[in-house]
């Protein structure tokens, strides 16, 4: 899964980083996923996150996914642009 963040109050890296640790944080403690910041980490508004889930079927892992996704939709200062599911 990838996660397209727009952070419009974001002014440095180090404030885009500020708005991004809280919510990262709380999808690895409660999720059973990996995700990392996999691109745009040099931008100050921008970052795509890329969440892996592996699971006993396509939707116990879809279900996951989806709740990583709109936990990013309800973090405070975090705009998601675009979510894109593959499944292998």
């Amino acid at each position: 899964m990838e996660i397209e963040i727009h952070m419009p109050t974001a002014h440095s890296l180090k404030e885009k980083r500020s708005l991004l640790k809280g919510p990262l944080e709380r999808v690895k403690g409660r999720f059973n996923v990996s995700i990392i910041e996999a691109s745009g980490n040099d931008g100050w508004q921008r970052a795509t996150l890329t969440a892996a889930c592996v699971g006993d079927g396509e939707e116990l892992v879809r279900s996951e996914l989806e709740k990583v996704g709109e936990h990013f939709e309800r973090a405070d200062g975090l705009v998601v642009l675009d979510t894109r599911f593959e499944l292998l």
